[in-house]
């Protein structure tokens, strides 16, 4: 097997998928793929697969705002769940709007006043019917 193709199936192994979405500089919307820090503070998403070895065109990373940065959080079923999104989940009878967002590199749900964990016993059972409404930066 070439290292290229133990490369790519080694990734597709992986269990936990890292990747970043924000907003377009250009205003063209959402851009999804790995996050890039310059130094000079500019923030870029590279969204297409590479081999490392070869040089990068610069025309596919694409600048993005850095205040609209976002990381994966989970999957449930094929619904993405990203941090800075805006939820709404059934949570003791009642239909709930809730803010997703990442606390001391926890995934937490809810607000400023009661933050949770999104894996604690509390809402386990509500993961299911948790549907993505928006993100707050929409």
């Amino acid at each position: 097997m070439s290292k290229d193709k133990e490369i790519f199936e080694t990734r597709k192994k992986l269990k936990r998928e890292i990747k970043f979405k924000a907003k377009r500089l250009d205003g063209k919307g959402w851009v999804y793929g790995n996050l890039i820090n310059m130094r000079n503070c500019q923030c870029y998403i590279f969204n297409h697969y590479f081999i490392p070895a070869v040089s990068i065109q610069s025309e596919r990373f694409i600048e993005v705002d850095p205040e609209t940065v976002c990381q994966l959080i989970t999957k449930i079923g094929d619904v993405e769940i990203w941090e800075s999104d805006t939820v709404t989940v059934m949570y003791d009878g009642i239909e709930r709007c809730e803010d997703i967002g990442i606390l001391h590199g926890c995934a937490m749900i809810g607000s400023i006043m009661s933050m949770y964990s999104i894996y604690t016993d509390s809402y386990k059972g509500c993961l299911e019917s948790l549907k993505v409404v928006g993100n707050i930066h929409d």
